[in-house]
């Protein structure tokens, strides 16, 4: 609708989890691409319906269908959702919610996302040898841990990394 703000495009931050948390089942509609906003559902204690995508955002080789998320094929949501809400697969709908809420605190909080990125950036600059993305990572604060909103304003950029301009 015209009297809301923009009805596509990525949210500056995730949606509350205790707002979504009511609903009986939640959709990460992937198909088409890596969702962003699937770490926020796992948060919730929803079960999450992910659809099935040849993408991937760099902590889904750790989940597991069908242990933190229940998968479905492009196209068949619907049926998905019929199944996740038949009464005899409450249990196991619970036990899948539970078990993605563990892991979404355990490895996708800020805290977790921040070490994963200061790790990957640290790493990747090994590759290209000293000093290659000294600008980049000059601007993580030197005297406190860094946050996430430090990550976020890092200047990266991946042509100026290739051209080694970071």
């Amino acid at each position: 609708g015209s009297e809301g703000g923009p009805v596509s495009g990525m949210a500056p931050r995730p949606a509350p989890a205790a707002p979504l948390s009511r609903y009986a089942a939640l959709l990460s509609c992937d198909c088409q691409t890596a969702n962003p906003g699937l770490a926020g559902l796992l948060h919730t204690n929803s079960p999450v319906l992910k659809g099935r995508s040849n993408w991937a955002e760099y902590y889904y080789r750790a989940l597991q269908e069908g242990v933190h998320y229940l998968e479905f094929d492009p196209g068949f949501a619907v049926e998905a959702v019929k199944e996740a809400l038949k009464p005899s697969s409450r249990s196991r709908m619970a036990a899948m919610a539970e078990a993605a809420q563990k892991f979404a605190y355990t490895y996708l909080s800020q805290r977790s996302r921040v070490l994963y990125y200061v790790k990957a950036i640290s790493e990747y600059n090994k590759l290209f040898g000293p000093g290659y993305m000294k600008a980049t990572v000059a601007d993580l604060p030197p005297n406190r841990p860094p946050t996430m909103d430090d990550i976020l304003a890092l200047r990266m950029y991946p042509s100026t990394w290739r051209q080694g301009l970071a």
